[in-house]
């Protein structure tokens, strides 16, 4: 089985190893059922680097919210309530 071909859920009962060794080498693997991806495998390595991708700009969000924050402040552009319903109007 290539890389090229369209690797079934089916191929992963029958060819398990080889599916992950495929894995292993090119960090991804979509498995499709009935010609749509079902899953994607990945390998840890990449799982990871992804994970932290996502951290990093969750991190970036969060600083630029703080920073639209201070800056809605400092031109006293904040709203006052009195209650949290008054979040939701």
């Amino acid at each position: 089985m290539d890389n090229l071909s369209l690797n079934t859920v089916s191929d992963l009962q029958k060819n398990y190893f080889q599916l992950l060794n495929l894995v292993e080498k090119n960090k991804k693997l979509t498995l499709y059922r009935y010609k749509k991806p079902a899953v994607v495998l990945l390998s840890p390595a990449f799982f990871l680097r992804l994970i932290k991708i996502k951290e990093k700009y969750e991190e970036f969000l969060a600083l630029r919210k703080i920073d639209n924050y201070q800056k809605a402040k400092k031109a006293g552009k904040l709203l006052q309530s009195s209650s949290v319903e008054d979040l939701f109007k």
